[in-house]
């Protein structure tokens, strides 16, 4: 496997923002907060009165965070938005607003343009009510993404607490694999260009996460979905939430199964789906 140091980095952004009185939020903000972001995004990056991103996509920020570049005039082959967003919070009416923005490497040179349109655009307001939110503390950690370090295990527990959509032939899929969960993180590093993993490496770890079982699965639906002001219409970002644990020679794919917990898989991650902690390992 081969390693590109920079696209193996991730630099985690940890914003808190307070408004004036409590309010009840949304428990998922990562579309909002990607939506507030990316019109402040926008005013900086271009200055035209209509934006065209087909004129100069290729050398502008704002379609690398928010848009798909091509990769090698392939339009089959795009390259992600190299950030998640990372929200869940709860129905309690609060001041505060606290969330993750986690950016990944070559994008790492533009966390400054992250903080302040992330600052900007929470001013502005959130929210279908535009409630201002002003930027209290932003703290960072840098990190590496797959460190290839193996751990003996025999049974892990994933919490997925903001919805997980896989899609196959357009429809969401209802059930979940160890061999689902392996193939879309390594989808992940691969497009993210976190490491180069070898075809028949690939082949062999799925063979093998086929193995894998189901101990116990309380993954049930979680229904809802956005609108975007872009396009006028609206999404769904259904998915599953809840608990799988999973049993079998798990060692190996344990540098995988942490690298996913950081970039996220599944669709919409940018807005913080398919989100999952390694809750339980044994």
């Amino acid at each position: 496997m081969i390693y590109d140091e920079l696209g193996n980095t991730c630099l985690i952004l940890d914003f808190e923002f307070e408004t004036k009185d409590a309010v009840s939020l949304p428990v998922y903000m990562g579309s909002a907060l990607r939506g507030a972001m990316g019109h402040a995004f926008l005013r900086r990056c271009c200055d035209k009165p209509v934006p065209d991103c087909s004129e100069c996509r290729s050398v502008c920020v704002y379609p690398q965070f928010f848009s798909r570049i091509e990769r090698d005039k392939n339009p089959k082959d795009t390259l992600p938005n190299p950030y998640v967003i990372y929200h869940h919070g709860d129905s309690r009416r609060s001041a505060r607003l606290r969330f993750s923005v986690t950016i990944i490497g070559k994008g790492i040179e533009h966390s400054e343009l992250v903080v302040q349109t992330m600052k900007s655009g929470c001013a502005n307001g959130l929210t279908a009510k535009m409630i201002p939110f002003l930027l209290k503390n932003v703290s960072e950690r840098k990190c590496s993404i797959f460190d290839g370090a193996e751990e003996p295990t025999r049974e892990v527990s994933f919490l997925f607490d903001t919805p997980l959509q896989i899609r196959t032939s357009g429809s969401v899929m209802w059930s979940f694999s160890f061999e689902l969960l392996m193939r879309n993180a390594i989808r992940r590093m691969r497009m993210l260009d976190v490491a180069e993993i070898p075809a028949d490496l690939e082949l062999e770890l799925l063979r093998k996460a086929n193995e894998i079982k189901v101990l116990k699965n309380s993954l049930k639906p979680y229904y809802m979905e956005r609108y975007s002001n872009r396009k006028k219409a609206r999404f769904s970002l259904s998915g599953l939430l809840g608990t799988v644990t999973f049993c079998g020679e798990l060692s190996e794919f344990m540098p995988y199964v942490r690298a996913g917990a950081l970039l996220h898989i599944g669709k919409a991650c940018p807005m913080g789906l398919g989100h999952y902690t390694i809750c339980d390992v044994r």
